[in-house]
C-alpha cells in the first residue's frame, strides 16, 4: 500500500475523468453515474488503496439488505452489526424488513428500482428462481449480490453465512448426548419452505440416524417466529403425541415453547441464536445449548464479499461463517448480556 495517499489529479488521470468528477465522487456532493463511480474506484484500487475506502468516500458505496420478518431483538442485532461494519468499512448500509408471507412476487416488487439507488444487495430471505434472476441482472450491471440464508455457492452465487446442515448435525450430536442416545425428540421449525431450516433438519436427522438410533423424532412441526404461535402449535402437538424428552427448534419463539412444556420439562433442548429471551432460558436451565450464527461476523463478511465483487478490495473473504456453540458456562464470553 502507498504510504502517501494519491492526489485527486492522479486518480482523475488514471480513471479518465475530470478532477471535479473525482471530487464529487469522493465527497458525495453530487450525483455521479454508477459507471463513472466504478472508474474512480478502479483507479483508487490500482493506486494502492487498501481494504478501507478513503475517509472522503464514506458514502461512496450504498448497500441494501433485505431481511425476512423475525424476532425483534434478532433483527436489532443484525441492524447493529451492519451499522458497525458499515462504519468500519466506510460504506453506507440500509437494512429493510420484509414479510416473507407476502410471497416472492411482493419481494420482487419491493426490490424494483434499487438498481439506480445502490451498489449492492444482500438477502436474508429465502431465495427462489425469480429472486435469482433479479440478482443476475444486478451482477450484469456490475453490482454486488449476496445471499445470507442459503448456501448457494455451489450454484455460482455469493454466500455469506453459516453451514446450516453442519449446524443441524451439531444440534443432533449435542442433543443425542444430553439424552444419552435414547428418547423422543420434538422437532420444531419456522417454515419448511426455507432452505436454511430444511438444511438444519436434514443435518439433525442424519446424525440422529447414524449415531443415536434410539432417538425417536416427532415432527417437524411448523410455526412462525412468534411466541404465541409457537406456544399454540407445540401445545397442540404435545396433546396429540404426549410428552417428549428433548426439543430441537431451528427458529425463534422459544419463550412460547417454554410455556408449552412447563408441565413436563425436557431433558435436553437445542435452539438457535443469542437473544435476550434465549439467553434467559439458557441461564434458567430450560434450554441446554444454543447454536449462534454470529450476525456480527456475517455482516462483516457480507460487506467484504460485496466490496470484492465490486473490485474495491483484492482479497475475497471466506464466505462460510463459523457458528458458535453457546452454553450457560460460556454465554458471557460469547456475547455480553448487556449488549443484547
Amino acid at each position: 500500500m502507498f504510504e502517501k495517499r494519491p492526489s485527486i489529479r492522479e486518480i482523475a488521470e488514471l480513471a479518465g475523468v475530470g478532477v471535479a468528477t473525482v471530487d464529487r465522487v469522493l465527497s458525495d456532493r453530487a450525483k455521479v453515474s454508477h459507471a463513472t463511480t466504478m472508474k474512480v474506484l478502479g483507479a483508487l484500487r490500482t493506486l494502492g488503496v487498501g481494504q478501507r475506502l478513503p475517509s472522503g468516500a464514506r458514502h461512496l458505496f450504498r448497500f441494501e439488505v433485505f431481511m425476512s420478518l423475525s424476532d425483534e431483538t434478532f433483527f436489532a442485532r443484525y441492524q447493529a452489526a451492519f451499522q458497525a461494519c458499515a462504519k468500519a468499512q466506510g460504506v453506507q448500509v440500509r437494512l429493510r424488513r420484509f414479510d416473507s408471507a407476502a410471497g416472492s412476487d411482493a419481494l420482487f416488487q419491493a426490490l424494483q428500482g434499487l438498481e439506480g439507488r445502490c451498489h449492492g444487495l444482500a438477502l436474508i430471505v429465502e431465495d427462489n428462481p425469480t429472486l435469482r434472476q433479479y440478482c443476475q441482472r444486478l451482477r450484469l450491471q456490475g453490482k454486488a449480490a449476496v445471499f445470507m440464508t442459503s448456501a448457494v455457492a455451489s450454484q455460482g452465487w455469493a454466500y455469506a453465512g453459516i453451514d446450516n446442515e453442519a449446524a443441524g448435525r451439531t444440534a443432533g450430536y449435542l442433543l443425542g448426548g444430553f439424552l444419552a442416545g435414547t428418547g423422543r425428540v420434538l422437532l420444531v421449525t419456522h417454515h419448511m419452505l426455507f432452505q436454511s431450516h430444511r438444511q438444519r433438519i436434514q443435518g439433525f436427522r442424519a446424525v440422529c440416524q447414524a449415531r443415536f438410533p434410539g432417538i425417536e423424532i416427532v415432527g417437524p412441526v411448523e410455526c412462525s417466529d412468534t411466541d404465541d404461535h409457537a406456544h399454540a402449535v407445540v401445545t397442540e402437538c404435545l396433546q396429540g403425541v404426549g410428552p417428549v424428552d428433548g426439543i430441537y427448534h431451528t427458529g425463534a419463539g422459544n419463550d412460547g415453547i417454554a410455556r408449552a412444556v412447563q408441565g413436563h420439562p425436557v431433558k435436553g433442548w437445542i435452539g438457535h441464536e443469542i437473544t435476550p429471551a434465549n439467553a434467559r432460558l439458557l441461564q434458567e436451565g430450560k434450554i441446554s445449548a444454543l447454536i449462534d450464527q454470529n450476525p456480527e461476523l456475517q455482516a462483516k463478511v457480507c460487506i467484504q464479499v460485496m466490496l470484492h465483487q465490486l473490485g474495491a478490495i483484492d482479497s475475497s473473504p471466506r464466505s462460510t461463517v463459523p457458528f458458535s456453540i453457546v452454553t450457560p458456562e460460556n454465554l458471557d464470553n460469547v456475547l455480553s448480556v448487556d449488549a443484547l
